[in-house]
């Protein structure tokens, strides 16, 4: 299990459940919130290193300056439809990767993925 935090930021309250009880094998501490008001506040408080956001709840600008003002977060985010453009345009935002809201074990990959350069430049400062 890796020492990380994740913050799950989805509306639809079965497919966090699926999601959080997934990712908690993989990740020390899995903390969700269904309300954008309470994601950033979440994820200082449990030191994430990861957010999975759904679009539906935190819309791309929205996104863009989660991204920049905690910009050491990962950010992953979800939609209940798979949308190259929408895709290139989460990327631009400065997510790491974006994926359909069920696909649940795409999802666990991509965060895994996007903490692999983090997890590299550690061992090499140690």
């Amino acid at each position: 299990m890796q020492p990380l935090s994740v913050v799950i930021a989805q509306p639809d309250l079965r497919t966090a459940s699926q999601l959080a009880a997934s990712m908690r094998t993989r990740f020390r501490n899995v903390a969700v919130t269904q309300e954008k008001e309470n994601l950033r506040a979440e994820i200082l408080k449990s030191r994430a290193a990861l957010a999975v956001v759904d679009l539906e709840l935190l819309p791309l600008p929205e996104v863009k300056e989660l991204c920049r003002e905690l910009n050491n977060v990962r950010v992953v985010c979800t939609h209940r439809i798979a949308d190259e453009k929408l895709w290139a345009a989460v990327l631009g935002a400065g997510a790491e990767d974006c994926c359909t809201a069920g696909d649940i074990p795409g999802i666990i990959s991509a965060a895994e993925r996007s903490l692999i350069p983090r997890a590299l430049a550690k061992a090499k400062a140690a």
